[in-house]
C-alpha cells in the first residue's frame, strides 16, 4: 500500500507496508522524502543556473 502526501503542488510517495504504520511515522517519512524531493530540485536549478551564466558569457540572469 502507498499513500501520496502533498506538500503545495509537491507531491511525495510513502509506501506504508500491508498499511500497519503509525500516522506519526507516515509523517515523518513523508516529510524527509519532501526535503529529498526539495533539494533535489534547488540542486537542478542552481546547475541550470550556472549553465546560464556560463553560456552568457558570465552575466548573471537571475
Amino acid at each position: 500500500m502507498k499513500v501520496t502526501v502533498c506538500f503545495g503542488r509537491t507531491r511525495v510517495v510513502v509506501p506504508c507496508g500491508d498499511g500497519n504504520i503509525k500516522v506519526h511515522t507516515l509523517i515523518q517519512q513523508a516529510v524527509m522524502r519532501y526535503k529529498k524531493a526539495i533539494a533535489k530540485v534547488n540542486q537542478d536549478h542552481e546547475y541550470h543556473r550556472e549553465i546560464l551564466i556560463l553560456c552568457a558569457g558570465g552575466v548573471s540572469l537571475t
